[in-house]
């Protein structure tokens, strides 16, 4: 099996650090996700800083919404 060498999709640098799950770019302190890396193209992955920032938003709308207790409360229904 051949080895697989990473690189930063943000900045291309090859200097990045391996983990088990994910590679850290020292120069853009950011994380990828291995999975992303070799299945993806550079310009469309995302840093897992920035899932996580997704991630949150939608976790605050399920917040918010958690007071409707059934569809009739969005007052959709007539």
């Amino acid at each position: 099996m051949m080895p697989i060498y990473y690189h930063c999709p943000r900045c291309q640098s090859l200097q990045v650090k391996e983990r088990e799950r994910s590679v850290f770019c020292p120069r853009c302190e950011l994380n990828f996700d291995k999975k992303f890396l070799q299945i993806l193209e550079d310009e469309d992955i995302l840093a897992n800083e920035e899932l996580e920032g997704i991630i949150d938003v939608f976790a605050e709308d399920t917040d918010e919404s958690d007071d409707v207790e059934d569809a009739d409360d969005l007052r959709l229904i007539p």
